[in-house]
């Protein structure tokens, strides 16, 4: 997990904000065509879409340091995904990236001090709209 791994090394705010912007590039953009209101997450500062696409979760806001949060979100989702990580012949297992807590995550990350009021409630939605685009997909 190379971004979250760039942003436990980074030190200070300023470091970590840098790996962000960085990550930002990392992100399996949602292609413009799949920026649909069903897609949207609403409650965000900026513009935010989430859904599959060619079987991967994909996202995009046109905020980078959101596009940057979202890598690194969905680098997570990957990871609980991995068939390293998960037991997939368990169904209690299957929903590992479903269940998990990204906003704690993203605390022991210590990112969560520097986002502000607004910031933190858009992070909190796109959270959730992962997790229920998970969920969808693990009942599939």
């Amino acid at each position: 997990m190379r971004i979250s791994f760039n942003i436990q090394q980074a030190k200070g705010w300023d470091n970590q904000y840098r790996q962000l912007l960085l990550a930002s590039k990392d992100l399996n953009a949602l292609p413009v065509e799949m920026r649909l209101h069903e897609n949207a997450v609403f409650g965000c500062e900026s513009d935010l879409w989430i859904a599959y696409y060619n079987d991967q979760l994909c996202a995009y806001s046109q905020s980078k340091i959101i596009r940057g949060i979202l890598a690194l979100l969905l680098e997570k989702v990957r990871h609980l995904n991995s068939p390293l990580t998960n037991n997939r012949s368990d169904p209690k297992n299957t929903s590992a990236a479903a269940c998990f807590d990204y906003f704690a995550y993203l605390t022991e990350l210590n990112l969560t001090p520097f986002f502000s009021v607004g910031r933190q409630d858009g992070i909190q939605n796109a959270i959730t709209a992962i997790k229920a685009k998970l969920a969808i997909r693990t009942k599939i």
